[in-house]
């Protein structure tokens, strides 16, 4: 069996070859990731639950955490997080042993706006569900 690409396939490949250079995408990817991951680093300083922000260029992870010290997973929280975003047409999914790392995988056209964007809504969820675990711990 011999595999081999015909003329379309390869004008569609070309295409897409000259769109992520002439739209400096990889580059975009680069800048705008650095800024998402600076925003979430700004998130978990001001809130308890992110354990860590890691990753790389668009993708990336944040890490929620029950206990930072033993690092407890909060699973339960980062399915809630995942949840409110969508509704709000953010996507994003849980990934790691203990599904509590929230991964962004945004389009490589995603822009310093989007990443402000999902910075704030998370930073309102995260507040939120901080404000309810102390109305239920009084």
């Amino acid at each position: 069996m011999q595999f081999g690409g015909n003329p379309v396939s390869c004008a569609v490949g070309l295409a897409v070859l000259n769109v992520l250079e002439q739209e400096d995408l990889r580059g975009n990817a680069s800048r705008v990731g650095a800024h998402l991951k600076d925003l979430l680093t700004k998130l978990q300083a001001k809130h308890q639950l992110v354990g860590d922000v890691r990753g790389v260029g668009l993708f990336l992870g944040l890490e929620l955490v029950t206990d930072r010290a033993l690092r407890t997973p909060a699973t339960d929280v980062a399915s809630m997080v995942v949840r409110r975003l969508k509704e709000e047409r953010i996507c994003v999914s849980t990934d790691g042993p203990f599904e509590n790392v929230i991964k962004f995988k945004p389009p490589m056209c995603f822009s310093m706006e989007d990443a402000e964007l999902v910075a704030q809504k998370i930073d309102g969820i995260l507040t939120d569900i901080h404000g309810h675990a102390s109305e239920h711990s009084q």
